[in-house]
């Protein structure tokens, strides 16, 4: 049976004064890895009193475990942020959606279950590149096996890709990749390390609703605690929270930026513009943001190929609901996707020509990939509708609704998505006030590096010819000719499939990298050891703190941040007891 929960009224957890309630560490942010270290800091030895502080609140219910359910979590504000970004001149002035996590367990609660490593090549970039030796990959894989459990792959859906030379493309060295989708899902977020994998200890403390308004900083940077309310009620009593060890923010990387600048860390004349004491200059917060762009090409397949059916057929749906409630299988396993192709951009031209086949293989789960061969390009092919205007409507940049917009219920949807992995392009994360409930100002610069969006072009063209592939084998995929630049084998020049990004392309909801990680004195924001760099007793462990954004989606590498975190404050806190 799974414990219960050691959560309080916050009345409970914090005072209108100082030193009333102490902790011997503060953790800001329930996520994904603001669960994993509340796990392990509450088991260290000694029992040390651990105070998790999570903005939402929390959600044990079916549809919480069930992998297909809980991506509708994305659509529902009580349980995920919508972060609107600053009007984006790369497309075309729209402002999209960015989203967080307002729930324990955070955005790992509707991110597809999608649990991707990375290659090895990228975290030894961060470890040659930014004076970061104990992050290469040999010093990380450790953490990477801990927390996962590999089983082969039942579904058939990857025999639909196309038995041609194309196919070579999408090997490794061995082979296609395994992945895993097992019949029976492990609860799919980080709240699982919490209540099931790892347990907690007898001092984790648990506050939700909880808005922190800012950092308790001595005039030398030391943190003394945290300031927080009750979140939407803003005649709420200010609590303050002591901390005798250590405050470490995993709030994700708009809200740990946020926190820090409204705490006064940060660019000196940023923060004096909005009359807040710089305590620490630090110009790196908020600089480097980095997030995925996907774009995505519409077609039709037959119905019973699609989870649109879910929705299209009542008697269907009851038989899946049945198949799930007593066996844990059918589609209310599907987590997303099952097949992915990551590839680098500069092997497309070859793979497109007719007359050049592309036959080579190259061992890419290796350390010592070259930078330009490690893949800039994720293909994931949905087999549902992405986008509520997939048939009908405009594009606003929003959070896909598929509850809305006009659409063909006969028949089923295919809906690639090309993905920019490696952007060049970054932004900022500015504060508009000093008001915490104000969601800062997000600029993530989508296409403002130009070698962006041919990126992006060659992804568009891939996806369609891995389609072109599956009609010439017969099956039955047709484009919607409306939204689809590749209707019925239309040839599409370079600026109409760029025309065609700054239309349709969304965040993929993957920010990092606005209080990076760098072992170099005078650069970013933490140090090796996720230090806040200036400060005492602060630290950082989410997204934020990757120095480059990774190629991956990020919620493996955001969780071995965090066992990597609680393994250094292990350590330190294990000496200390001697």
């Amino acid at each position: 049976m799974t414990p219960s929960l050691p959560t309080l009224p916050l009345s409970q957890l914090g005072g209108p004064g100082k030193g009333q309630f102490k902790y011997d560490f503060i953790i800001v942010g329930g996520g994904t890895a603001g669960c994993v270290l509340a796990s392990r800091l509450s088991l260290l030895p000694g029992s040390p009193t651990v105070l998790l502080l999570e903005r939402g609140g929390s959600d044990r219910g079916w549809m919480s475990s069930t992998p297909l359910m809980s991506t509708s979590w994305q659509m529902d504000e009580k349980k995920c942020s919508s972060i609107p970004t600053v009007p984006q001149q790369g497309l075309d002035g729209r402002v999209c959606d960015m989203l967080g996590g307002k729930i324990l367990g955070g955005a790992s609660t509707f991110n597809s279950s999608l649990y991707t490593r990375g290659l090895p090549s990228e975290f030894n970039i961060w470890a040659s590149q930014f004076d970061l030796p104990s992050w290469s990959f040999s010093k990380l894989l450790p953490y990477f096996i801990s927390s996962q459990n590999h089983r082969p792959n039942s579904s058939p859906i990857a025999d639909l890709l196309p038995p041609s030379n194309t196919a070579s493309a999408y090997t490794g060295a061995d082979g296609p990749w395994a992945t895993t989708n097992p019949s029976v899902f492990t609860y799919p977020s980080s709240k699982h390390f919490v209540v099931a994998r790892a347990g907690f200890g007898e001092g984790l403390k648990i506050g939700l609703g909880a808005l922190v308004h800012k950092l308790d900083l001595d005039h030398d940077g030391t943190c003394k605690g945290v300031w927080f309310s009750e979140d939407g009620k803003p005649e709420s009593t200010l609590l303050h929270a002591s901390c005798c060890q250590e405050t470490i923010l995993t709030s994700g990387t708009v809200f740990s930026t946020q926190l820090l600048l409204l705490s006064g860390i940060g660019p000196k004349a940023e923060l004096e513009e909005l009359h807040i004491t710089c305590l620490v200059d630090l110009p790196d917060v908020g600089r480097g943001l980095a997030d995925h762009l996907s774009v995505y090409l519409p077609y039709t397949v037959p119905i019973t190929d699609s989870l649109d059916r879910l929705e299209n057929s009542p008697l269907h749906a009851i038989k899946q609901i049945a198949s799930f409630a007593l066996f844990r299988t059918g589609d209310f396993t599907f987590q997303g996707s099952q097949t992915a192709i990551m590839i680098s951009s500069t092997h497309i031209p070859e793979i497109l020509s007719e007359h050049s086949p592309y036959s080579k293989e190259r061992p890419l789960w290796t350390s010592s990939l070259a930078e330009e061969e490690v893949p800039n390009l994720e293909i994931l092919p949905l087999p549902f509708r992405f986008h509520s205007s997939m048939d009908d409507g405009k594009p606003d940049g929003k959070t896909p609704d598929l509850r809305k917009g006009k659409y063909n219920k006969s028949v089923g949807y295919l809906s690639p998505i090309s993905i920019l992995v490696r952007p060049k392009s970054t932004g900022t994360i500015k504060l508009k006030s000093k008001d915490p409930r104000e969601i800062p100002a997000c600029d993530p610069g989508f296409l403002t590096d130009p070698a962006d969006l041919p990126v992006l072009i060659q992804g568009l063209r891939l996806a369609a010819k891995v389609v072109d592939g599956m009609i010439a084998g017969g099956y039955d995929v047709k484009p919607i000719e409306k939204n689809n630049p590749f209707a019925f084998g239309k040839e599409c020049s370079d600026d109409e499939l760029k025309a065609y990004v700054k239309k349709w392309a969304v965040p993929a909801y993957h920010m990092s990298s606005t209080l990076r990680m760098s072992g170099q004195e005078n650069d970013g924001v933490v140090d090796g050891c996720l230090r806040v760099k200036g400060c005492k007793g602060l630290r950082v462990a989410d997204a934020s703190v990757f120095p480059t954004i990774l190629a991956v989606h990020t919620q493996a590498p955001v969780v071995v941040v965090a066992e990597k975190c609680a393994t250094m404050i292990g350590e330190e806190w294990s000496k200390a007891s001697h």
